[in-house]
């Protein structure tokens, strides 16, 4: 049941209480999500006007300090986090150049250091995965031509290029981080990919049965063996590396789902997908190779169409975005969000709104706030010891927001350290 909305366009928290479902659990936890920044620093001009790129993929460094993102816009872009907490959408697009202008970057030894301006690094093709290389400066790629790329973030050049995807799209890459030189790739021809640091060539290959696509992989942060992979088929694969091409689980049965654009372990024996019915499931890994029905069911936020990302803390609080703009948190025990923001400026929206309606005539439909909202595409948590987890999120606007997670007890003690 929906207690509250709040009034500040900057917040849009949605509180939720349940009646006691699980019997000994009790209520669900009462929290909200805090704006804490929003950087538009990723809308690019072109030919005359501004024109906003998806950012189809976002992640944060092992230190927590700087974020990766990409998208349609055909660059890598680097940030740091504190940029992003303190830059304003107006001031931020009046920073951009035009197309070419190279941003200032101060150098020095050691860790990679960031300003305001960020870091860009022009890819040939569209973007539509990019992680961080755990313990180094490099990034990887997965783009729409099929190509995996590691990019090395202190000379701003690529140093491996991989083609082993028949040119078909990559959807997702991972890094393991147990095994730091380990990467996997899962593209639209149907297979996943593992790579070495250091090789062009692909060591080992998984299929996904059936001829579907594989949309995402997932390394397993307590099994360096384990992979998820979420396939258009509806099911998810676990895929243990010591064992061949073979599966060790098959989550759901083939077409008993939409589409699971993405799964992610939470924990080494449940996983989470998400699939584009605007459902998450929750997946509990038995002895069983065949598992056709999910251990629990999340419903709040939409997703019909789009891929609008999902990210799992290390204390499994789930995060995912949504069409209708908003980024949502779960908590495991409850099927309901935990709590939603919206990820660009609901005041701005209605602004826009406004004018686009006076464009139409009144044979003419105008377009709804939902139709001229921005997209919630991508999530990243920031989940780094003796740092504040935070959540990042990318949208179709091409700006990144960032949030808090907060218990109602704790929000007045964070305005107070402000």
């Amino acid at each position: 049941m929906l207690l509250a909305e709040d009034s500040d366009p900057d917040v849009y928290a949605v509180q939720w209480q349940y009646r006691k479902e699980y019997g000994a659990r009790g209520t669900a936890p009462s929290a909200r999500l805090l704006t804490r920044g929003r950087s538009s620093l990723l809308r690019l001009s072109a030919k005359g006007g501004s024109k906003a790129h998806i950012v189809c993929s976002i992640d944060c460094d092992p230190t927590g300090s700087y974020v990766v993102a990409a998208g349609t816009w055909k660059e890598i872009v680097v940030s740091g986090i504190e940029s992003i907490a303190e830059s304003d959408e107006v001031q931020a697009t009046s920073q951009l150049g035009v197309a070419g202008d190279r941003p200032h970057r101060d150098r020095h030894e050691g860790p990679l250091q960031v300003t305001t301006n960020s870091v860009r690094l022009v890819t040939p093709s569209r973007l539509s995965s990019v992680r961080w290389v755990p313990g180094t400066c490099h990034v990887v790629a997965g783009d729409y031509d099929g190509t995996l790329t590691v990019w090395d973030l202190t000379e701003e050049k690529a140093i491996l290029e991989g083609e082993e995807h028949s040119g078909k799209k990559i959807w997702s890459v991972a890094c393991c981080r147990r095994n730091k030189g380990l990467i996997a790739s899962a593209s639209n021809d149907g297979t996943v990919c593992l790579w070495k640091s250091g090789s062009d060539c692909a060591v080992s290959r998984c299929i996904v049965p059936h001829g579907a696509a594989a949309c995402d992989v997932a390394f397993c942060n307590s099994n360096e063996y384990l992979l998820g992979i979420g396939s258009n088929d509806g099911c998810v694969y676990v895929h243990d590396m010591r064992y061949g091409g073979g599966f060790v689980h098959i989550l759901g049965t083939p077409g008993s789902y939409r589409a699971a654009a993405y799964a992610k372990f939470m924990g080494d024996s449940q996983i989470v997908s998400m699939h584009v019915d605007s459902s998450l499931k929750l997946w509990s890994l038995g002895p069983e190779l065949c598992i056709p029905e999910p251990l629990r069911e999340y419903r709040g936020h939409a997703n019909n169409k789009q891929f609008v990302g999902l990210s799992v803390r290390e204390d499994n609080v789930i995060a995912c975005g949504s069409e209708c703009g908003n980024v949502f948190t779960y908590y495991p025990a409850w099927s309901k969000p935990l709590a939603s923001a919206a990820h660009t400026d609901r005041t701005r929206t209605r602004l826009r709104m406004g004018n686009e309606k006076r464009k139409y005539s009144a044979l003419r439909q105008p377009p709804s706030e939902m139709a001229c909202t921005p997209l919630a595409t991508c999530v990243a948590w920031r989940d780094v010891d003796g740092k504040e987890p935070l959540l990042l999120g990318g949208g179709s606007d091409g700006a990144i927001s960032m949030f808090s997670l907060l218990s109602n007890g704790d929000e007045e003690a964070w305005c107070q350290s402000l």
